[in-house]
């Protein structure tokens, strides 16, 4: 069986997030894949361990900053008739 993490956080990337996910991929019987965001945060390589050939499949997909500054444009989304 195959599994997909979606997650914004995984190691490299510093967040305690990073290291509850990397050992449940670590210690799963199941083929995972995970998908995580690449984002400017802090990184530390100690948590960045070698888990025996997991995940199956790493994507790392890079983040996107808003470009919609104008406060007009938010409330024209949300705004309820």
């Amino acid at each position: 069986m195959s599994v997909v993490f979606f997650t914004y956080a995984y190691p490299p990337a510093k967040y305690p997030r990073s290291i509850q996910i990397s050992r449940l991929v670590k210690y799963s019987r199941h083929a995972i894949r995970v998908i995580s965001c690449d984002d400017d945060s802090a990184e530390d390589a100690t948590i960045a361990e070698p888990a025996s050939g997991k995940p199956a499949e790493l994507i790392r997909i890079p983040r996107r900053r808003l470009n919609c500054a104008d406060p007009r444009w938010w409330l024209n989304k949300f705004a309820l008739p």
